[in-house]
């Protein structure tokens, strides 16, 4: 009995010991895509989705309809006693409907608010669209950015200082606001229709421009009928290079360019707009260091 008493701690402690979880296998290569700038616009692309939604519920597009089929219904007002115009035809198969003035108010009413709706989905379309063109056409690095924003900031406190002198903002801002950007529904589905094609065809043209580095060669393929590069992973070296922080704070992008250089290699091998860089270079941290750690147990 006392043996078996000086035993069951022993045993009880035995299944409280967590077993250490096994390393995380290192990938055995690195797929690097060379993507062109389309991903970059999908901000635009999400906000048109969501704007056509939108506008095809609360804008005005339904509205509007409803007032054509009025209208391709002979549609009078009966208060008013305003009749069809003598001589033009009833569409067969309808008749002529009387609508009250209550009914045109209240259409009127809700095509008013739905404006406004389509003025506000305009406006932010706008704002959207005008920084994917900036952050496509522009690339702005650091040094840059902190320049562009010290000028943006110089500019809105010089003009301050004018208006407090010449009073001339309150006019343009009323200016600004007369403008009423809008489209209807279709249009910004249009938009969305057309970066799905584009990424289509991205997807496409980047199955065949890569770069593959397994533990033993990198792999540099430059096309489908293009010319098929191998260097060894043991003499590469990469340099990450920020050529706009637009594109790598932007969420799901984070993209940056890669050099790759080789020791008996005059040429790099540039791979710009790698997505999630971050996330590529610590896989290749991985490979390397594994390799390394083979060379040196040799």
């Amino acid at each position: 009995m006392e043996a078996n008493s000086s035993q069951n701690p022993n045993q009880s402690a035995a299944p409280n010991q967590k077993a250490t979880p096994p390393a995380p296998k290192p990938p055995e290569r690195v797929v690097i895509r060379m993507w062109p700038k389309t991903p970059v616009l999908y901000p635009m692309a999400i906000l048109a989705l969501i704007c056509s939604l939108v506008g095809a519920m609360a804008g005005s597009s339904p509205k509007i309809k409803q007032l054509k089929e009025w209208q391709a219904a002979s549609a009078q007002v009966s208060p008013a006693g305003v009749e069809e115009p003598a001589g033009e035809a009833v569409p067969s198969g309808t008749e002529p409907r009387v609508i009250d003035s209550a009914e045109w108010q209240n259409l009127a009413q809700r095509l008013t608010a739905s404006l406004k709706v389509d003025y506000v989905l305009g406006v932010i379309f706008l704002i959207v669209f005008a920084f994917s063109l900036f952050t496509v056409c522009v690339d702005l690095e650091i040094r840059w950015a902190l320049i562009t924003f010290s000028i943006t900031l110089a500019a809105i406190f010089l003009l301050t200082l004018i208006n407090e002198r010449f009073e001339f903002l309150p006019t343009v801002l009323a200016r600004l606001a007369a403008l009423t950007p809008m489209a209807n529904p279709h249009f910004y589905f249009a938009i969305f229709v057309i970066w799905v094609i584009l990424m289509m065809i991205s997807l496409a043209v980047v199955r065949f421009h890569y770069v593959c580095i397994e533990s033993n060669e990198v792999v540099v393929v430059g096309g489908l009928l293009e010319r098929t590069q191998r260097f060894p992973t043991l003499q590469m070296q990469y340099l990450k290079d920020i050529q706009d922080v637009i594109e790598y704070y932007l969420p799901l992008v984070n993209s940056g360019r890669l050099v790759l250089t080789f020791r008996d290699q005059k040429e790099s091998v540039v791979i710009d707009n790698v997505l999630n860089i971050d996330r590529v270079i610590s896989q290749i941290d991985q490979i390397v260091s594994v390799l390394q750690v083979q060379n040196d147990g040799r």
